[in-house]
């Protein structure tokens, strides 16, 4: 889609708001697959596999990512219209495949909701 384009199309704030939360599900997934082979190689470390230098590998793309949500977050939380214009939104954005998923992404992704998750917390948090 030509920059030309992109000025004349909006995409109404709801459809935006469940394409970001699916972004950020994938997101998690990027997180636990990294959170996953730090403990392998904590646990394993003359055992380290390929799959986990690739996992360790997508905290790149977790933090450019985080960074450009955050913008968007900021700009969004700016916004007043029920529809927003794509080439606003493609100017908050740096990764090309996450604006391409924000605004073509199918909605019909199921995002996990709080209680599916274990509470992991160990020790105090906040020692005195």
């Amino acid at each position: 889609m030509s920059h030309i384009e992109y000025e004349k199309r909006s995409i109404p704030m709801d459809s935006l708001h469940l394409h970001m939360a699916n972004v950020f599900d994938e997101l998690t997934e990027i997180c636990q697959n990294a959170e996953s082979a730090v403990g392998e190689i904590l646990h394993h470390p003359n055992k380290t596999t390929d799959q986990s230098l690739i996992a360790l590998q997508g905290l790149d793309r977790l933090r450019q990512s985080l960074e450009d949500m955050s913008r968007l977050s900021n700009f969004l939380s700016k916004q007043q219209n029920i529809n927003v214009p794509i080439a606003s939104i493609r100017k908050q954005i740096v990764l090309t495949g996450l604006f391409t998923r924000l605004i073509d992404k199918p909605e019909n992704k199921r995002v996990s909701i709080a209680s599916e998750y274990d509470e992991l917390w160990e020790g105090n948090l906040f020692p005195e």
